[in-house]
């Protein structure tokens, strides 16, 4: 990092938490399309897996493209 917060435990959660997300977000995209494609329960509303996989593209190029 550039050194844009200077307290260096604080820095580490916040890169943890920003790769962590790209995790946390590909499993909710994956099981998403797991019940949108098997015809189960229909519990998660068509604009937010849309919504999620924008997200995760612009998450993936962000982190490792930039």
């Amino acid at each position: 990092m550039n050194g844009a917060i200077s307290y260096q435990p604080l820095e580490s959660t916040v890169v943890v938490l920003g790769y962590g997300a790209i995790l946390v977000n590909s499993l909710f995209f994956l099981i998403s399309l797991f019940y949108l494609f098997s015809g189960k329960i229909k519990i998660i509303a068509d604009w937010m897996l849309l919504f999620n996989l924008i997200m995760l593209i612009l998450q993936l190029y962000y982190f490792f493209f930039s």
